[in-house]
């Protein structure tokens, strides 16, 4: 928000505790009933596939095609007229924008230890921050928080990268799945039928 208001964004008269209640209400409904399964699927399954044969950047580009195309139905929600165009103009932005959150929340798992719950929360607070209803949306009027959102998502993976660049090797990755591999046949149900 500081550097959209440097950029010419200015605030917006609000009422701080409605915005408090309403956004963490959002918060909530978000993590629950979207990003905490999203992020299942994504983080927890196909990205961490993918890091089995690439490093966790090419393996967070790739989940971000997919990642974008299941985010075009949200476009039939919008008070325009869907079209072919304006299916394949979505299409590019969500495109983008995944090549630059998919490999935030693949540096997060890799510095949270491999927490598919703290991807989730982060995904929701991303949200809750930058979506039309969100908190920046709310605050700043002008249009330079569109452009501050993706530098903020570049800096802050950029700067958690290099702090936790040992984290981002293969071996740890291996470590990673090595662990839940070892986590999940310990909580595996013996065979009782026979």
């Amino acid at each position: 928000m500081g550097l959209a208001l440097l950029l010419g964004d200015n605030l917006r008269p609000v009422d701080i505790s409605s915005l408090v209640v309403s956004q963490l209400t959002l918060l909530l409904v978000n993590f629950i009933v979207t990003n905490l399964w999203e992020e299942t699927a994504w983080t927890g399954v196909f990205q961490t596939r993918l890091e089995e044969r690439h490093n966790w950047l090419v393996a967070a580009m790739l989940t971000a095609i997919p990642f974008a195309a299941m985010h075009l139905p949200l476009q039939f929600f919008l008070d325009q007229p869907v079209t072919l165009g304006s299916l394949a103009a979505a299409f590019g932005v969500y495109l983008l924008l995944g090549l630059l959150v998919r490999p935030m929340f693949a540096v997060f798992r890799r510095g949270t230890g491999d927490s598919l719950l703290l991807v989730a929360l982060l995904h929701s607070v991303f949200n809750r921050t930058n979506n039309q209803n969100g908190i920046a949306a709310t605050l700043l009027e002008g249009d330079a928080r569109l452009l501050t959102m993706l530098i903020a998502v570049v800096v802050l993976t950029v700067v958690t990268a290099v702090v936790i660049r040992s984290r981002l090797s293969r071996r740890y990755g291996a470590e990673l799945a090595e662990r839940w591999k070892a986590h999940r046949s310990d909580h595996t149900v013996p065979n009782r039928g026979a």
